[in-house]
């Protein structure tokens, strides 16, 4: 039999080992950032990774289980996407980009004239941007009925969420199959998210509870931001409701404002369209998703939760760059923010990606103090 001389023997071993060793790294950093990571932070459930491993376990892969995941980004705007492509990636999730659409390219013929603004005040640049908004939706939920999928989650590009967003996920699921199944009678599911809901409305800027509707609470949540940091214009009245500040709330919504995160089912992506391609009066495109929650429009079913799991995102540096649609005056003074910031969330993944990347996740940091919980998560339906 051949037999390699003995230093060539010696240095294949010497690759082996190598490559045994690179291998076992790549393993040991991919459970790092893909661990149930709600686990290190402290008063966090046990019982999280038991009901990921099971049922659950859609929640925590690459489109958060939805069908897709994506972004809506203005082809310039090539900061904000390489931003959000970090975060996802760093979250363990990939995102598909809609490219935004210019208000100025839509033809005055595909818009509802009904609420549109006088024809001299037609072509103003914060109208022209609330069009191109709108349109830009539109084409998400068109392309949830091009692609037939079962249902998609839309951000926008400025969008951050919780380093342990894969955690609260697992929770908010479970909330909204209560939600949308109060009986439980399905036994079933295609989604891990129940199959009777048309949106789920996760990041927002204010939300209503739905009367007479029933609630499914995640208490002793440590991602809960304080309510001193909370940015919600019209927050659900959870006081009233007897619940305390670290509970988030999953609900039937009657509407809700803002756009930074939501999904549509098929059903509520066909719904969309057939109510914005009727004839009706123009609305932005959260009041027109409000106005589809709140009176129910074509059985329109909605699911939230508060605190938002999504808020805006936004970084240090010039102020005249944050938004795409409150464009401010090209000789304005601009302003300078020295720290970036994020509404609503308590452990930003934007602003923790450099503490990730370089020391891990036990260099995770909050935005603000909070109240260090003990004990674990609970939740009970109501």
């Amino acid at each position: 039999m051949f037999e390699f001389p003995k230093a060539l023997r010696s240095y294949r071993a010497l690759l082996t080992g190598f490559a045994v060793f690179y291998l076992l790294s790549l393993w040991f950093i991919s459970q790092q950032y893909h661990v149930p990571l709600l686990a290190k932070v402290r008063g966090a459930s046990k019982a999280v990774a038991s009901k990921s491993e099971t049922s659950f376990d859609q929640v925590r892969n690459a489109t958060l289980g939805f069908g897709k995941v994506f972004v809506i980004n203005m082809k310039e705007r090539t900061d904000k996407l390489d931003a959000v492509a970090m975060a996802a990636s760093l979250t363990g999730f990939h995102v598909d980009v809609i490219e935004g659409v210019v208000g100025m390219d839509v033809s005055n013929r595909s818009i509802p004239l009904d609420g549109v603004p006088k024809k001299e005040e037609w072509r103003t640049k914060k109208f022209n941007s609330i069009v191109g908004c709108w349109r830009s939706h539109l084409n998400f939920a068109r392309q949830i009925v091009s692609e037939n999928l079962l249902s998609a989650l839309v951000m926008e590009d400025d969008a951050d969420w919780s380093v342990y967003l894969k955690d609260q996920l697992v929770h908010v699921a479970e909330g909204s199959r209560y939600i949308s199944d109060p009986s439980r009678e399905a036994t079933t599911l295609q989604s891990p998210y129940g199959d009777d809901w048309d949106m789920l409305w996760l990041g927002h800027c204010g939300s209503e509870f739905r009367d007479q509707s029933p609630h499914y609470l995640i208490e002793n949540d440590p991602t809960v931001p304080p309510p001193n940091h909370r940015t919600e214009d019209h927050a659900p009245d959870t006081v009233s409701a007897g619940y305390d500040n670290t509970t988030r709330v999953v609900y039937t919504a009657g509407g809700g404002l803002c756009t930074q995160a939501y999904a549509l089912s098929l059903r509520g992506a066909q719904k969309v369209l057939l109510h914005y391609t009727a004839p009706m009066k123009f609305l932005p495109i959260d009041l027109g998703l409000h106005a589809a929650c709140h009176d129910q429009v074509l059985g329109f079913k909605c699911v939230a939760a508060f605190p938002a799991l999504w808020g805006s995102h936004r970084p240090a540096g010039p102020t005249n760059r944050d938004s795409d649609i409150q464009r401010s005056d090209a000789n304005a003074k601009v302003n300078i923010r020295k720290n970036g910031l994020t509404w609503n969330i308590v452990h930003s993944m934007r602003l923790n990606a450099e503490n990730i990347l370089t020391h891990g996740l036990d260099a995770v940091t909050t935005q603000w103090p909070v109240p260090q919980l003990t004990g674990e998560i609970r939740t009970r339906y109501v």
